[in-house]
């Protein structure tokens, strides 16, 4: 069974999942998570920060892409859905402010 700061740090990753933590639980989570032996924890808080960030991208360029040239083709949606980075996501939603037709956006 676990226990100690490692079995703090598993809790404190849990109540994220359920609930928005206090300013006083986000200060302690910080503090488990800076430790060295939770490493792994503060590159996976990364990661998943990064991923959803990435995601909330795509779901705003596919909004966009629908207001403007509706209906899109399940084609066009598949190749949102593939772009690999969120800096190719930016360079299509800032040219998506300027398209006139679908093609002018790259995709």
């Amino acid at each position: 069974m676990t226990t100690g700061p490692l079995k703090e740090g598993r809790s404190a990753i849990l109540l994220t999942k359920r609930r928005e933590l206090s300013e006083d639980e986000r200060a302690r989570f910080a503090r488990l998570i800076s430790r060295n032996e939770h490493r792994t924890v503060q590159e996976v808080k990364v990661t998943w920060s990064d991923r959803m960030r990435e995601e909330g991208k795509r779901e705003t360029l596919l909004r966009q892409l629908t207001a403007e040239f509706r209906p899109l083709s399940s084609e066009t949606i598949a190749k949102v859905k593939a772009v690999p980075s969120a800096a190719e996501l930016d360079a299509y939603l800032e040219r998506i402010l300027a398209a006139t037709t679908l093609e002018e956006t790259g995709l």
